[in-house]
């Protein structure tokens, strides 16, 4: 897979352990950012979440995603 600047994406896996909760997998989102000096990019994605107890959909975003956590949409 190869995502670039601007690609919907989605959680390729529930995604835990930060302040604003769970993101459940098949969330989906946006690429904002990749940082490629590393071995293997790095991503910052704002994810759109969608439950029935909100009247509008709540959108976070995450960084240091890697490859695995995403998945194309």
């Amino acid at each position: 897979m190869s995502f670039k600047r601007g690609d919907e994406v989605a959680a390729a896996t529930d995604l835990g352990g930060f302040w604003q909760g769970k993101i459940p997998a098949g969330t989906r989102g946006v690429i904002d950012e990749i940082d490629e000096t590393d071995a293997s990019p790095v991503f910052t994605v704002t994810f759109t979440i969608e439950q029935d107890d909100l009247l509008t959909p709540h959108q976070t975003t995450v960084t240091g995603l890697g490859v695995t956590e995403l998945s194309e949409r």
